[in-house]
């Protein structure tokens, strides 16, 4: 199963992240995959617009996070511990891959990503 955890189209740098990821891996007591996906928007395009014909488009998987958590920690400070590891190991991942394979990340939030 795939899923964005920014809840939509931005910057791809993970600035944040919703918790429905964690609260999945949680209670099916998965690790998470995280996924870069790299060239799918240039700076200025709108959150709806398709990559330019034969633009290079990379999706590069990275190693598997195990949720780590104490037993007898409440369960709603767990989700949001299990989704702030979560978001900060696709936030590498992502950095990581934008570095190895040379593609920049969009520098702007696109301007239709409210609507």
């Amino acid at each position: 199963m795939g899923i964005f955890p920014e809840g939509g189209r931005g910057r791809g740098d993970l600035e944040r992240a919703e918790k429905g990821v964690a609260w999945l891996a949680l209670q099916g007591h998965a690790p998470v995959v995280p996924v870069a996906c790299l060239g799918t928007r240039a700076t200025g395009d709108l959150a709806s617009s398709w990559p330019r014909l034969r633009s290079r488009l990379v999706v590069d998987f990275g190693e598997p996070v195990a949720l780590t958590g104490a037993a007898g920690i409440p369960g709603r400070v767990r989700l949001e511990r299990a989704a702030e590891q979560i978001r900060v190991s696709l936030a590498e991942h992502v950095r990581d891959s934008s570095d190895r394979h040379g593609i920049e990340l969009p520098t702007d939030v696109p301007p239709d990503v409210w609507d």
